[in-house]
């Protein structure tokens, strides 16, 4: 059994709706597949391949949230705001996942999950 209680894990929110969540070991729980953004494929397994598809397929989507580098003034929007030109779909994600993954394009968002006891800051 993985004790995901400790680890780092994101709700994902359709509008007030929690549809899914997923920890930073790759393991998730879908709640309501049919809130689920259909470009994010998750799957409820334990074995290693699966987490690690989760992982990449909720990083992927989380980098496809953000500003685009080929948007005119992107760079200098990132750049003021104190974020780098990330290169990879883990450092996109990050950023994205600082701003909850919100865009004015749809009503998926994501919030962090923190373990018991402890309040979110």
């Amino acid at each position: 059994m993985i004790n995901s209680t400790h680890q780092r894990a994101y709700q994902i929110m359709h509008g007030e709706k929690h549809v899914a969540d997923i920890h930073e070991n790759g393991t998730c729980r879908i709640l309501d597949g049919r809130f689920l953004p259909y470009d994010l494929w998750l799957e409820e397994a334990k074995d290693i391949d699966t987490r690690l598809n989760n992982l990449t397929n909720f990083y992927a989507w989380c980098s496809g949230r953000i500003l685009t580098l080929d948007r005119k003034y992107a760079k200098e929007i990132l750049n003021s705001i104190g974020f780098s030109q990330a290169r990879t779909d883990r450092e996109r994600a990050e950023i994205a996942l600082s701003c909850k993954c919100l865009t004015l394009t749809d009503i998926w968002w994501v919030r962090r999950r923190m373990p018991e006891g402890l309040a979110e800051g």
